[in-house]
């Protein structure tokens, strides 16, 4: 874990992907455990539409909304895979200078992988307990000089099926696959084309309620020992399925050593369905019968979202200080659709000893209403950053970022 420097109250952390191997990470979750000050969160007893997935507090405050993809924000209640990711950035302290809009906190940043000019061929396959396989594939393969000079075709792939270690009933199954092309490759013009499709299926798990620990909720009499491995939802029943695409162009040229002029488009469209079996509170418990109430809920939820950067880095000398400028401007719009649904049924109380993860569900049967919450921003923003070099251990950077909000508008329609 390298630790940067700091600047404008932000400290930086670059985990590598060597990390993300030596610990068979699979999920950003699994990644950010790496970092001091981040706490994961079910969020809203895993009910929440927008909590679900990549769920954390950084330093005290929520950060799921300040999640980025080479830059740009990336909106979406699902569960990042890291196999097409070369690095994960965390900087923590207030960035909304840097990000635009976000949190007192910090924000994390995924860098992905690219093509590049030496051949590669990886393969990785992990067996572990509760019958859990996961394989994972990268090819990086330059093309002749005779064929677009320079270019080179990389394609990383995943697949995984089984349990998960120590949770009885929950099953995750995942695939992958992220082609990208490069153009140019070591010259002073660069094309890359990317995608990025990925399908998750999994049973919504969220741990044990509260009452189940002893001295976290009162209780009487006090509860005893609960096994871990309990599981409180639905097996059966209960689904969390995520389609997500995405669709990134980028082009750059160098005028001269030190000033690169770069653009970035990214498409995104990330769909989550899930029906959610919940225990929510310690008030759920009923020490007199040793069950406790379970909620069922029906979340589903589409956020599209398109970006486009335009900036330009130089580097210059003055004095004795060495200056690195970036300037740019961005267009985003982001729109979020969650359609109204009836139908998550009602499941009965469980043992908190014992629970029954295949207990009939009365009434399940999932159905949209025909009405649905809809909003869309659009923002455009310009910005400009100077981080001067005192000494190789100082850096000073100041700079300024004007947004401007188009429209934003958050009907509901039926």
């Amino acid at each position: 874990i390298y630790m940067g420097d700091w600047s404008s109250d932000v400290c930086s952390s670059d985990l590598p992907k060597t990390v993300f191997r030596e610990q068979a990470a699979t999920t950003l979750s699994d990644v950010l455990r790496n970092t001091p000050g981040i706490t994961l969160l079910a969020g809203e007893g895993g009910g929440a539409a927008n909590t679900a997935g990549d769920s954390f507090f950084m330093r005290g405050f929520d950060a799921t909304n300040s999640v980025f993809i080479d830059g740009v924000r990336d909106q979406g209640a699902y569960s990042r895979d890291v196999f097409n990711l070369d690095q994960v950035e965390v900087a923590k302290g207030p960035s909304g200078t840097y990000t635009g809009r976000g949190n007192a906190s910090g924000s994390v940043n995924l860098v992905t992988k690219t093509p590049f000019e030496e051949p590669l061929r990886a393969m990785g396959i992990t067996y572990g307990t509760n019958d859990h396989v996961r394989s994972t594939l990268d090819l990086n393969q330059p093309l002749p000089e005779t064929f677009l000079g320079g270019s080179a075709l990389r394609v990383n792939a995943m697949w995984q099926d089984g349990g998960v270690a120590g949770r009885d009933e929950v099953e995750q199954e995942a695939w992958g696959i992220a082609p990208s092309f490069a153009l140019g490759l070591g010259t002073d013009t660069r094309l890359a084309l990317a995608a990025q499709i990925l399908r998750q299926e999994g049973t919504p798990d969220y741990g044990l309620p509260s009452a189940a620990l002893p001295g976290l909720a009162p209780t009487t009499p006090p509860v005893g020992r609960v096994d871990q491995n309990n599981f409180y939802g639905i097996a059966n029943v209960d689904f969390n399925d995520v389609d997500s695409d995405s669709y990134t162009a980028r082009i750059e040229h160098d005028f001269a050593p030190g000033v690169t002029l770069r653009n970035l488009a990214r498409y995104s469209d990330n769909h989550r369905f899930a029906v959610v079996t919940a225990i929510q509170n310690p008030a759920a418990f009923n020490p007199a019968t040793g069950q406790v109430t379970r909620s069922r809920q029906i979340n589903e939820r589409t956020n599209r979202n398109f970006t486009n950067q335009t900036n330009l880095n130089f580097e210059f000398r003055t004095g004795s200080l060495s200056h690195s400028m970036s300037t740019g401007v961005e267009y985003a719009r982001e729109k979020q659709i969650v359609p109204g649904r009836t139908g998550a049924g009602t499941a009965p109380p469980a043992d908190i000893y014992n629970p029954n993860p295949h207990d009939p569900v009365t009434g399940f049967a999932p159905a949209r209403t025909g009405a649905f919450t809809q909003g869309e921003t659009t923002t455009v923003a310009a910005y400009g950053f100077d981080t001067i070099e005192l000494t190789p251990h100082w850096q000073v950077s100041a700079g300024d970022r004007k947004s401007t909000r188009l429209n934003s508008s958050h009907p509901y329609r039926s």
